[in-house]
């Protein structure tokens, strides 16, 4: 038996072919998609990596214990990413005839922080910030 091959059995042969009418330009721009997807995932892994160091290092700082809080002579080393969020303590005593509110805007909507001086058992003077207030609730204190 002699197996013959007519037009279509040989076009139908070459279609299922890899390496049919494949363009040069074709598999140069799959190949490019290709990396670049590869890169965007590796890039982004990358991203969520550091991500979540960051997170669980704010998660360590928001609930480690205050410590005391640091005085004028360490002032120039407090710094934003070593001490943002560091819970600390300080004792002393307010000085509200000094307070002053500081007008805000919040999602809330507008108000004022209330500011107060606090003199410390350690002789050095903080403001503390004790909170938002809206517009109703402000007293007679200064508006700055």
């Amino acid at each position: 038996m002699t197996q013959s091959h007519d037009g279509a059995e040989a076009r139908r042969d070459a279609a299922l072919s890899p390496h049919h009418h494949r363009k040069p330009g074709t598999l140069i721009f799959v190949s490019v998609l290709i990396l670049i997807r590869l890169f965007g995932g590796a890039t982004l892994g990358v991203w969520q990596v550091k991500h979540l160091a960051w997170k669980l290092d704010l998660i360590d700082r928001v609930h480690a214990p205050a410590s005391p809080a640091p005085g004028p002579d360490t002032w120039s080393t407090v710094t934003r990413d070593a001490d943002e969020y560091r819970h600390v303590r300080i004792t002393g005593r307010f000085l509200n005839s000094r307070e002053t509110l500081v007008r805000a805007t919040k999602d809330l909507g507008s108000g004022y922080w209330v500011l107060t001086p606090l003199e410390s058992a350690r002789g050095f003077t903080v403001l503390i910030n004790r909170g938002f207030v809206p517009p109703e609730r402000k007293d007679s204190a200064t508006i700055a």
